[in-house]
């Protein structure tokens, strides 16, 4: 049987892991998606610098990023 704890224990741990690395987050990134991901190099290995755009890797949604404001942008 599973108790709240576990509940409450389960949910901390989804809402704390990166789903890219599976690992605790590591300089988490909120997209405009409003997924989060581990900054490096989770979202830094899938930023397409010719298209300066980064795809969400849960929605697909592409994120444009702005001329001169890559790091502000990650």
């Amino acid at each position: 049987m599973t108790t709240n704890s576990d509940n409450s224990s389960n949910q901390m741990e989804r809402l704390t892991t990166c789903p890219v690395c599976l690992d605790k987050f590591r300089s988490p990134k909120l997209l405009p998606c409003m997924h989060t991901f581990c900054l490096t190099p989770c979202l830094t290995n899938l930023v397409d610098p010719r298209a300066r755009s980064l795809r969400c890797p849960e929605c697909r949604r592409d994120h444009l990023i702005p001329a001169g404001e890559f790091i502000s942008f990650l």
